[in-house]
């Protein structure tokens, strides 16, 4: 129930996506590669082997009744058993590719729409290495008796999980590899923006005597999209946008009752349906910001004061700051209170950008292949 009424939010998501014409395509449109690449780079070759899965799964099946494992059933039991379980894997992978019948075809796409399929993905392609396994184990010997070293002999079923133990693990060694060089990546490259707002706290306890009693605003311009969630403010904290080469429709905060009919009473702002921009979610002025955060080139910084002037890609925030101290000269400076480096994609290459590997990346920093950008916490002292 949200804001008094009944509302299905699968149906309304079919609703306005695809039964009422389409409306996605109004926030980005991506070609199919755009989830490719990214399948890519979260599950290298584990998503293929998922992907893979119905062909194994009819191809092989026959295949699979071969790989006895068991000397107390007989054959026409074993082929039931994998025929039930076979049926059962069907259902349970069903969604993965449903799935991608919804997500693909739209035009916006967002790596966080393939996040319910992440699970699948893995078993998928647990079951296809199994059942490539089974193949390989069939076609050569690893069924029958080997003698140990002490004079008994091992059963088939103890050699081939073993056999199979080590060969998955093989297999999939490469793939957790590359997991953990790609999610140091992300952690090293991209955690600025959490890193910046997890430093608003620290700001309250040292501030909380010379500012009690009135809100603080942390503004942003551009970079609202990467604002990570409103948990990271503390109470008395909000956020607040300053206008932007960003001409859409920017999020409206909840009141205290959240999504209770009681909101509708005391909520402002307008909402519409097409992504158009509204005004009234904007800060009148930059003044009334007690933090900025903005994204800055590192080579602005290596300008000149004239060139910086003069420069038609000067951070929006900081245009908004040079603005202020222009028209009010006595005003203190706004001062960088924390900063912390964040990857420039477009200037980085690519299988820098991909994967983090220690020492090779240090390299590409000293040899320019690799470039970081600051991401920075303003504080405003005349506030």
């Amino acid at each position: 129930k949200q804001y008094g009424t009944w509302v299905s939010p699968i149906y309304n998501i079919l609703n306005y996506n695809v039964l009422n014409g389409g409306g996605d395509e109004l926030y980005g449109v991506e070609p199919l590669s755009y989830y490719i690449k990214n399948l890519c780079l979260n599950f290298n070759y584990v998503a293929l082997l998922a992907i893979c899965f119905p062909a194994f799964s009819s191809l092989l099946v026959m295949e699979d009744t071969t790989s006895t494992t068991s000397t107390t059933t007989t054959k026409q039991q074993q082929a039931r058993l994998q025929k039930r379980n076979e049926v059962t894997l069907r259902i349970l992978l069903s969604p993965l590719f449903l799935w991608f019948v919804v997500v693909l075809p739209r035009p916006h796409k967002e790596e966080r729409f393939l996040y319910p399929i992440y699970p699948l993905l893995c078993l998928g392609a647990a079951v296809t290495v199994d059942k490539v396994w089974n193949v390989l184990a069939s076609t050569t010997n690893t069924t029958s008796r080997r003698t140990k070293t002490d004079g008994t002999t091992s059963s088939p079923s103890q050699q081939y999980q073993r056999t199979k133990l080590i060969g998955g693990t093989l297999l999939l060694l490469p793939s957790c590899l590359l997991s953990i060089s790609r999610t140091m990546a992300l952690s090293k490259y991209y955690t600025a923006p959490l890193l910046v707002y997890a430093q608003l706290p620290f700001q309250q306890a040292e501030q909380e005597e010379t500012k009690e009693g009135r809100n603080q605003l942390v503004c942003t311009c551009g970079e609202w999209y990467r604002f990570p969630s409103s948990y990271y403010l503390p109470q008395g904290y909000e956020l607040g946008f300053l206008p932007s080469t960003f001409h859409g429709q920017l999020p409206q905060p909840f009141t205290k009752y959240g999504s209770k009919k009681e909101s509708l009473a005391i909520q402002t702002g307008t909402f519409n349906d097409v992504n158009m921009e509204e005004t009234d979610r904007y800060v009148s002025s930059i003044s009334e910001c007690s933090y900025v955060v903005e994204l800055v080139h590192d080579d602005y910084y290596n300008k000149d004061d004239e060139t910086k002037d003069d420069d038609t890609t000067i951070p929006e925030c900081l245009e908004y700051m040079n603005v202020m101290n222009k028209k009010n000269p006595k005003h203190k400076q706004w001062t960088s209170i924390a900063s912390f480096p964040y990857l420039d994609a477009s200037q980085t290459r690519t299988l820098h950008r991909m994967f983090y590997i220690p020492g090779w990346h240090e390299y590409g920093i000293q040899d320019g292949s690799i470039k970081y950008n600051s991401y920075i916490l303003y504080e405003n002292p005349n506030l």
